[in-house]
């Protein structure tokens, strides 16, 4: 059962610490209070090094919509939506009279992006990496959005009109490694229209 939890520069929640839980809990809070930030800690607290939970937890609030040109999805987790402030959950339970801790540690992976328009590149968040702690050893995870290299079309040759692509790679131990190719037309509430796609946890794998 779990007994107590700190969550450190997640979304809303620059520090936090809640003790003395059992098992029931009631948690009150006027709007943008942090309430849902808190059992989302909980969340994935509990999902170790599931990375996948990154799209997941995104889906819960309806925000369903991935683009490779930008990095609300992830920016949104970080307290001030600065990336430099690592997140940090970390929480203690009781199981068969012997108290457990889980630490979870979140970081951005980072890559340069030139915008149109602008001169210089800029640095956005195309994924994360979960440093997961727990009773059984460690383990590490990640999910990325990586942004494929346009096509070249010849000269003299008109352009083909394609769906563009957000391919989504997710590496660890707690879910399937895979790399998949997200049509952008597919994105809204996670449904695509396209055959030999399936449903796997807020994201898809080709069949």
């Amino acid at each position: 059962m779990l007994k107590s939890i700190q969550v450190s520069n997640f979304r809303s929640l620059h520090e936090a610490k809640v003790q003395k839980l059992k098992r029931l809990n009631l948690v009150t809070g006027s709007n943008g209070g942090g309430k849902t930030s808190l059992l989302e800690a909980v969340f994935l607290n509990a999902g170790a090094a599931n990375a996948a939970l990154v799209f997941s937890i995104n889906g819960f609030r309806g925000d369903n919509v991935i683009t490779p040109e930008s990095d609300r999805v992830f920016r949104s987790w970080f307290w001030q939506l600065d990336p430099k402030n690592r997140i940090q959950i970390t929480s203690d339970a009781v199981a068969h009279a012997r108290t457990r801790s889980r630490t979870l540690l979140i970081d951005p992976l980072l890559r340069s992006q030139v915008t149109p328009g602008r001169s210089e590149s800029e640095t956005i968040i195309s994924g994360m990496r979960f440093n997961f702690t727990g009773p059984s050893g460690k383990a590490i995870s990640s999910a990325q959005i990586n942004v494929p290299a346009p096509p070249s079309t010849p000269v003299g040759q008109p352009q083909t009109q394609s769906p563009q692509l957000s391919p989504i790679s997710i590496e660890g131990p707690q879910t399937p490694s895979y790399s998949t190719n997200v049509p952008e037309c597919c994105n809204e509430q996670f449904r695509c229209r396209h055959s030999g796609w399936l449903p796997i946890q807020g994201v898809r794998r080709k069949s």
